[in-house]
């Protein structure tokens, strides 16, 4: 099932196949109970922190923060495109790549995406880097201090933070960024009598912003056979 908004929601029941045993329900890691949903806000300041727990709720927040909420009003984010790929493996573990290619206006001076608490998920950031106009892969450097463009930081247990602009430099005049997110969900499957649910959203149903084009490719490990048919590539488009 695929829901409307800024992205997709999937329901997606399979089982767990091997090659001697057939279907079976034990020893898969990525079993869970909820997996993320997605929001955006602003937010402002900078701290550090890891991420690596056992949650309650979980919202999944990917946020931008600005020098000033003074000049609220003269900032506007817009997404050229949203691409997000995943790949459920053979132990249950979703792993996604999001990338997103941002068009900045106003004194934004970074991002911030906010993990927040679920049932049982472990999330890891595998990195997180900017692409550059030639293509180029630019890894972003962990450093708290936030000194440079391109350094990121835990501000807490669940909340990544990085930085785009420095306070000194001109406001973005419809400046696009293109920034590439790769992490690892694990514990995100819901067991039921004979097969699991993968219940995901690949995208952001609460994003106040627009997105000119949006799309998600998935994939499964050949061990995970979906009960019906799933569509393996989605694109929207505002045109």
């Amino acid at each position: 099932i695929c829901q409307p908004g800024p992205g997709a929601r999937l329901h997606i029941l399979v089982r767990h196949v091997t090659r001697n045993t057939g279907t079976h329900k034990l020893g898969i890691a990525g079993l869970g109970l909820m997996s993320a949903l997605r929001q955006w806000s602003p937010i402002a300041e900078f701290s550090t922190g890891e991420v690596r727990m056992k949650w309650k709720i979980l919202v999944t927040l990917f946020v931008f923060f600005a020098a000033s909420y003074a000049s609220a009003d003269s900032r506007t984010l817009r997404w050229s495109r949203l691409a997000v790929i995943a790949h459920l493996d053979a132990d249950g573990r979703l792993h996604v790549q999001e990338r997103h290619s941002i068009v900045f206006d106003g004194d934004w001076n970074g991002g911030e995406r906010t993990f927040r608490q679920s049932l049982e998920n472990v999330l890891h950031l595998d990195r997180i880097s900017r692409i550059d106009a030639s293509g180029q892969v630019i890894p972003l450097r962990e450093d708290k201090s936030f000194t440079n463009v391109d350094d990121y930081a835990w501000a807490n247990s669940n909340t990544l933070r990085w930085r785009t602009r420095l306070p000194s430099d001109p406001p973005f005049q419809h400046r696009e960024i293109t920034y590439l997110l790769e992490y690892t969900d694990a514990n995100i499957l819901i067991p039921t009598d004979d097969s699991y649910l993968l219940d995901h959203n690949f995208g952001l149903p609460d994003l106040e912003w627009p997105i000119d084009v949006y799309s998600v490719d998935l994939t499964l490990d050949p061990v995970w056979q979906p009960l019906d048919s799933i569509p393996q590539h989605i694109t929207r488009s505002n045109a």
